[in-house]
């Protein structure tokens, strides 16, 4: 399984701070949360009338709406180039798992892996470009800024990322038991953080960028989650809170000065006030969960679960999570649930992640889904496995979107991309478009992997 090691490539935004003069398939298991219905693929999917959770739903005060009409298109500009490989790199992990940025300077940053596919692997690995024309060209000039301005916190720094540490299972060998084991010859073991020592390997550390100073400082993060789950993977690896945490770091959002983060890590249930009952045969599985920070990072508290269930058809569980703002002020995810040809989930939430509807199928496929929504209301979301594609929506809930489109590669071919793809909005009906081709010709024709970006264009039909 190379999920986390795919996740992490994409959520490492240490990397991208020099630069800057700114100064297989298992079977379903059976949870005790309730049976969620999930939508048939042509049907699109209504307002789910039961929270998967039972704290009351606190409805936040409706933002105004954009007028957008209902009827509306999407045209997808022609492939551009932003690196290529060398002829004969095939290795999974170089040239792939893409990102897109706006940078301080308002410039467009371009970043995508480029190391073997492990998680050891996975340090300083970045690659970048910038483009100050909308996407059309990219530079590697070292002159130009490359700090993304995502994530501005209350006191005008940005947030950097979490430091990513393996735990060394020499420290915890024969010294603790593990909560549950599972796997051959109980190859992975999931452990209670509360009873780890606090050392380097457990604590989670974020990181601040200021722009006066041209500056990036570490400080330690508290968080608040009971219990909270720790893994040893086959090969004696435990992967730590701060394993977990940066794997997630890309995904978070800001709203209101309070940061929004998803991740997803082998599940137990938290709304049980007990260990004994935390733990059960979904621990097998992935769960994605929510955490919010109003301090500036220092302090991290969980606030809700997304639990598999029996009849949500995955292999991995709910994994990859995204979140987005829709225009109505509601907050939707959209999550994996696992590789080729696996279906992709959403909910929504509107009391800021405290609580979510019924979890309900998106797509047959969808690994990393990404969303986005642009000024004028329209919404596109893109993802793949084993083909590429992208969905809009001028449904300011989310609930209601048109039927997918799929985009051929280059090659035409099936699985010949990582189809992890990103999007960054351009203005009001236009998005940039990021993916990997790993059979895009060069210039003498001959097929590599590249990085490509296209641009895609709202156009409202007339009515």
């Amino acid at each position: 399984m190379k999920k986390i090691s795919l996740l992490l490539a994409m959520g490492l935004l240490l990397g991208l701070l020099p630069g800057c003069n700114t100064g297989d398939d298992t079977p379903a298991v059976t949870t005790p949360d309730a049976s969620t219905p999930v939508a048939t693929p042509e049907e699109t999917t209504p307002e789910a009338t039961t929270p998967e959770v039972t704290t009351p739903e606190e409805t936040t005060p409706a933002p105004v709406v954009p007028d957008v009409p209902k009827s509306f298109h999407l045209e997808i500009g022609e492939p551009i180039v932003v690196t290529q490989g060398a002829v004969g790199d095939n290795a999974w992990g170089h040239n792939q798992f893409p990102g897109l940025s706006y940078t301080l300077d308002g410039n467009i940053l371009a970043t995508w892996c480029y190391s073997n596919d492990t998680i050891d692997d996975y340090v300083d690995v970045y690659r970048k470009k910038v483009s100050t024309d909308g996407g059309l060209t990219w530079s590697d000039d070292e002159s130009l800024c490359m700090v993304p301005d995502k994530l501005q916190m209350n006191n005008g720094k940005y947030f950097a990322g979490f430091e990513r540490a393996n735990a060394h299972y020499a420290t915890w060998q024969n010294e603790y038991t593990p909560a549950m084991t599972w796997g051959t010859n109980g190859g992975y073991k999931l452990y209670f953080a509360e009873d780890m020592p606090k050392n380097d390997d457990t604590t989670v550390w974020g990181y601040e960028y200021d722009p006066d100073t041209n500056t990036t400082e570490k400080f330690e993060c508290t968080i608040n989650w009971l219990h909270a789950p720790l893994t040893e993977f086959p090969g004696g690896k435990i992967y730590p809170m701060t394993q977990m945490f940066a794997l997630s770091q890309d995904g978070i959002i800001v709203v209101d000065g309070v940061m929004y983060l998803a991740m997803y890590f082998y599940g137990f249930n938290c709304y049980s006030a007990t260990r004994e009952y935390a733990v059960s045969d979904f621990s097998k599985y992935y769960s994605t969960y929510i955490f919010s920070s109003e301090d500036n990072g220092r302090t991290w508290n969980w606030l809700s679960q997304l639990i598999p269930t029996s009849d949500i058809k995955f292999s991995e569980g709910l994994c990859e999570p995204n979140l987005n703002v829709m225009p109505d002020g509601s907050i939707m995810i959209l999550m994996r649930s696992g590789g080729d040809s696996k279906p992709c989930y959403w909910a929504r939430s509107t009391n800021m992640c405290k609580s979510w509807s019924v979890i309900k199928k998106f797509d047959d496929i969808g690994v990393l889904p990404q969303m986005v929504t642009l000024s004028s209301g329209v919404s596109i979301a893109t993802y793949g496995r084993p083909y590429m594609r992208i969905r809009a929506t001028s449904d300011p809930t989310g609930k209601k979107w048109q039927e997918a489109q799929t985009v051929d590669l280059a090659s035409g071919e099936n699985n010949s991309s990582c189809y992890y793809t990103d999007l960054l909005a351009l203005d009001d009906t236009h998005a940039l478009w990021i993916y990997s081709d790993f059979k895009y010709p060069n210039a003498d024709g001959v097929p590599v992997k590249s990085i490509i970006v296209r641009v895609i264009t709202v156009v409202f039909d007339e009515e």
